[in-house]
């Protein structure tokens, strides 16, 4: 039961946005700098991410969490994310997913809004 769930969470997050199209504005501006994911908030609310090698993402559990022991980036901050704290990484990871979500108030409760995933290759095609 608990594996069918996270493969529907799991689908669901995938198809919710998945874009390499430059034109796309995020609130959340996604490079690469110097071996590490550079996060840069454009909003003004907190965000939380997750960051997983893209090859292996089926081996992944996890679930969108709010709150200060989760990994976040505050409001107009950047942040340099080595690649060895992403998920899986490995000298052969070719592509990051980092997916992402805000809080939302929901039922007097804070919780985690919708999910934005973004691919990032590591290698720049010229």
């Amino acid at each position: 039961m608990k594996k069918a769930l996270f493969l529907s969470v799991l689908s669901l997050l995938l198809f919710q946005s998945c874009s390499d199209d430059d034109s796309v504005t995020h609130p959340l501006e996604i490079s690469i700098e110097d071996a590490r994911l550079k996060l840069s908030n454009q909003s003004f609310q907190t965000i939380y991410y997750f960051a997983v090698d893209e090859g292996s993402l089926i081996l992944s559990s996890w679930a969108p969490m709010v709150g200060d022991d989760q990994p976040q980036i505050g409001a107009r901050k950047v942040l340099k994310v080595p690649f060895e704290e992403v998920t899986h990484f490995t000298e052969e990871t070719e592509r990051i997913s980092v997916f992402y979500w805000t809080a939302v108030t929901k039922d007097g409760r804070k919780t985690a809004g919708p999910v934005t995933q973004v691919s990032i290759s590591l290698f720049r095609q010229f």
